[in-house]
């Protein structure tokens, strides 16, 4: 009899045991989930999927807001606010895209205190809208980022469970509060004109230069000189002289 006592005994000690490590391991605030509770995680849920793509994108944080509308002809992102211009369609279409079905990491579907995940007053909302015969809205609610940084705790505004969603897609949207989704713009190369040398031919010309200077003054006549002569007939020079040979 002494020998089922102690058994007894040993197996009461145990339950005792297995009781306090079962509340040990369920008391609010600690094991493996964050916050008030233990909160069930399942990694395979969406906050949202819709069949339709997104076609506008609001962030809203404190006084900044940014508004896109996509064009559903020419599928073309446009930035209404702040600015308005064409939008930078890679990184606008990446979340357009992502916030389509948006995906979360973590869904914890008891957490009922949403002050821990600051979303009792969230500081930044994101609101959607997906086009086709029936458009649907959603009104995504942003709160901190988890302890490693990894992901953000996000909720839709009139639904219960609390998500955590990467920082992949939340930060891009942050970013755009500070710098719009603005698209750049486009270099335009202007036509090159290229001109072919020109042959350059030296041309050398020879002639004759005639300089007619004017000369004043009456131009005097040919001065004459006297005839004289040494022989018969001098006294007059048209007389004819004798010749000697003949002596006349």
């Amino acid at each position: 009899m002494e020998r089922y006592r102690t058994t007894i005994i040993l197996v009461a000690v145990l339950l005792v045991l297995a009781g306090v490590a079962y509340l040990l391991n369920n008391k609010p605030g600690t094991g493996s989930g964050e916050g008030v509770g233990t909160p069930t995680v399942d990694a395979s849920k969406y906050v949202w999927q819709e069949s339709s793509a997104v076609d506008s994108i609001d962030v809203i944080s404190g006084t900044k807001h940014v508004s896109l509308r996509k064009d559903i002809t020419s599928t073309i992102w446009s930035l209404i606010a702040p600015i308005q211009g064409d939008a930078d369609a890679y990184s606008v279409d990446s979340e357009a895209t992502a916030l389509q079905n948006l995906q979360a990491l973590t869904v914890l579907t008891s957490a009922t205190d949403l002050s821990q995940y600051s979303l009792d007053k969230p500081a930044m909302q994101v609101l959607i809208r997906a086009g086709g015969d029936k458009p649907t809205k959603h009104t995504l609610l942003v709160g901190t980022t988890t302890i490693d940084g990894a992901g953000y705790y996000v909720k839709e505004s009139d639904k219960a469970p609390v998500y955590v969603v990467s920082n992949t897609t939340i930060e891009p949207l942050r970013s755009w509060l500070d710098t719009p989704p603005k698209a750049q713009p486009t270099a335009t190369l202007l036509p090159i004109t290229i001109v072919p040398p020109t042959a350059t031919k030296s041309i050398t010309a020879t002639g004759t230069l005639t300089v007619t200077l004017p000369i004043s003054g009456t131009p005097k006549s040919p001065a004459t000189s006297p005839i004289t002569s040494t022989g018969p007939g001098a006294a007059n020079p048209t007389t004819p002289i004798a010749s000697p040979a003949t002596g006349q």
